[in-house]
């Protein structure tokens, strides 16, 4: 394992994400909202992917929409309910050659969400979540396909280096406040990315830039995209890449 200081600053390349499908420019996790964050130039988007009684994967982030539990309820009920619903199909089909996405695995089938992607573009897609078990099943579908671990606290940070490293795992992402130089640089030293969530102030965006971080997730895409762009002449890319 080779150490790898991965400096932003130094590459002129850098990741940044549009939270919850792009909410900024609309209700978070809805189609109508990711179409305008891509016409507004948003180059990934990072969502949230559950799977509801009869194993259909849908875009939302909390496990109860409304009255109802969605791993519990029926796709058409929920669209009965819902009809703003998006499927991750039809989020993908959307973004499809457009934009890159992080989905955040929440309780979801490996198997059914492997399945579904693969018709896509596996270039554009960063699969992501807090449960390794899930994370160590997709591993073991595809030996290529990009995969991120979801961090919340210092805890366990080196357990988590060395699963990332046995697992061939692409990118930390930390809650940014938790972020701290070695965290950064031990993450690096495991050939990880680093993008931490979610940051929506600027003074902490340049401090993360400057201590080497490689993207961030953030509910202010436009802002940080314009400051990014006019201070470090940043091109922002997809990740994968």
């Amino acid at each position: 394992m080779n150490a790898l200081r991965n400096n932003a600053k130094d590459r002129g390349h850098f990741i940044l994400i549009a939270h919850r499908g792009g909410k900024e420019f609309g209700p978070e996790n809805h189609l109508e909202t990711l179409r305008k964050a891509i016409s507004r130039g948003v180059t990934m988007v990072e969502t949230d992917v559950r799977e509801t009684l009869d194993h259909v994967l849908v875009i939302h982030h909390d496990a109860i929409i409304g009255y109802h539990v969605i791993s519990r309820t029926s796709y058409a009920e929920l669209k009965d309910s819902y009809s703003y619903l998006p499927t991750l199909k039809e989020f993908l089909e959307e973004g499809k050659g457009r934009c890159g996405f992080d989905l955040e695995l929440k309780r979801v089938s490996p198997r059914l969400l492997f399945d579904l992607i693969s018709s896509f573009n596996l270039q554009d897609i960063m699969i992501t979540s807090f449960h390794q078990d899930l994370l160590q099943e997709m591993r073991a579908l595809d030996e290529n396909i990009c995969i991120g671990i979801l961090l919340n606290n210092h805890l366990h940070l080196r357990q988590v280096l060395f699963t990332a490293d046995s697992l061939h795992v692409q990118a930390l992402l930390p809650f940014h406040l938790i972020i701290n130089q070695s965290l950064i640089d031990e993450a690096h030293s495991f050939n990880l990315k680093v993008i931490p969530w979610t940051v929506n102030n600027i003074q902490h965006l340049e401090e993360l830039v400057h201590m080497g971080v490689d993207g961030v997730i953030t509910d202010r895409y436009s802002e940080f995209k314009r400051y990014l762009s006019e201070k470090y002449h940043f091109n922002l890319i997809k990740f994968p890449t």
